[in-house]
């Protein structure tokens, strides 16, 4: 007996293919939105996210529908709430020194940039040989704390905290961070002093949840560059930086502007490696990190960490 064949017209084929373009779309809009939310402020940004925006709702409007005998996750605190967070009440008696051992190794959380991923992927390699430090890395390309629409580091830090119960975060971001930024219903221009306080009160509220029950806080200033006028930008942020970290007993900050400048105080491309050769220490676009350079860094995060470990209270 012939088959029958479906109806297979020129006007049939079409429909179909619109259809499916239509799912893919919906299905991928929330991944769309979120780069799109990342761009630059501005008329063309409010143009493709008046169009995607609402196919991003629908796509979350269905895959948000949970199981009958499913709870709701915890809903995270944004930054103004986690503000008031305070530490734990220190013991009246003083904790056992922490020992680290093979066998329970100084659990270490690197998050931030990109910055923070030439680190974290150092100190990992580093810290493996001694086998007394954990190292686990979670790091965003392009993100910062200008743009929580793009990248949530605040819920981000919640959820490692829960997942790997680290000792001590190490923290590394800011590359991204001088734009300008919506807050409080407006554009905010960077480099105004709204600009700064606001940006401020982000830090400290990221180091209030790093260091919260009884954890270390290492936060990474960011190296001298090539380019003198966004060098400039990123010392006025290390200035923030380091503001915030000296309001809270349980921070510290890492300055590594000299660490990475010449004998002159500038942009140093050259420095002089482990076996005293000179060797690149950023790379070409004279802002990351190369292998020596973030090995570098991963050698003074390393002794910062040796200075925190008698200050962890002990299990």
């Amino acid at each position: 007996m012939e088959a029958r064949c479906a109806n297979s017209s020129p006007r049939t084929i079409a429909i179909a293919g619109a259809i499916a373009a239509l799912v893919w779309i919906t299905l991928a809009a929330s991944q769309i939105e979120r780069s799109v939310s990342g761009a630059e402020l501005g008329p063309w940004r409010d143009v493709r996210l008046a169009i995607i925006r609402p196919l991003a709702n629908a796509h979350g409007e269905i895959a948000a529908t949970p199981a009958p005998t499913a709870s709701a996750p915890p809903t995270v605190a944004r930054p103004m709430v986690v503000a008031g967070v305070q530490a734990a009440p220190k013991p009246a008696a003083t904790p056992a020194a922490r020992v680290p051992t093979p066998s329970d190794p100084l659990r270490v959380l690197v998050i931030g940039d990109s910055l923070a991923g030439d680190l974290g992927r150092s100190l990992g390699r580093i810290s493996a040989a001694a086998a007394l430090v954990s190292v686990e890395l979670d790091y965003k390309p392009a993100s910062g704390l200008s743009r929580p629409d793009y990248f949530d580091w605040y819920a981000a830090l919640v959820s490692d905290i829960a997942r790997l119960h680290p000792e001590v975060v190490v923290v590394m971001l800011g590359g991204n961070d001088a734009q300008s930024f919506e807050a409080n219903g407006h554009v905010v221009q960077q480099a105004t002093a709204e600009w700064s306080a606001i940006y401020a009160k982000r830090v400290a509220d990221l180091m209030m949840i790093g260091a919260a029950n009884d954890r270390r806080v290492i936060w990474i200033g960011l190296p001298v560059m090539a380019d003198p006028s966004f060098g400039e930008l990123m010392r006025r942020q290390n200035d923030l930086y380091r503001a915030a970290s000296d309001g809270n007993a349980r921070v510290t900050y890492l300055d590594t502007w000299a660490l990475f400048a010449g004998p002159d105080g500038r942009y140093a491309p050259y420095l002089p490696d482990a076996s005293g050769r000179p060797a690149p220490m950023r790379q070409a676009d004279g802002i990351h990190l190369s292998i020596a350079g973030a090995d570098r860094l991963a050698g003074a995060v390393k002794t910062e960490l040796e200075r925190a470990v008698p200050l962890l209270s002990g299990p």
